[in-house]
């Protein structure tokens, strides 16, 4: 199988743009991160990596203090999108 995994740190500052992660392992509730400062086209190819499970990437968002561990498994919505 053919997966990686990336390590993205993500600049703080600027506008706010939340996701909300679904899937194994995340509370019923979802959990919320803020991705503002990440570049859109990482979570677009994310989505195309991840179609042919067991094989994808598997990423880890680090934002000043805050880090999420995203498996292939995770789903990402908008935060305004339920």
């Amino acid at each position: 199988h053919l997966s990686t995994t990336f390590i993205l740190v993500i600049p703080e500052g600027g506008k706010s743009d939340s996701l909300r992660l679904e899937g194994p392992g995340v509370s019923p509730e979802g959990v919320v991160f803020d991705t503002g400062g990440l570049h859109p086209s990482w979570l677009e190819r994310r989505e195309v990596w991840v179609r042919n499970f067991p094989l994808g990437v598997d990423f880890i968002l680090i934002k000043g203090a805050s880090v999420a561990a995203l498996p292939r498994t995770t789903r990402i919505l908008k935060e305004d999108s339920q």
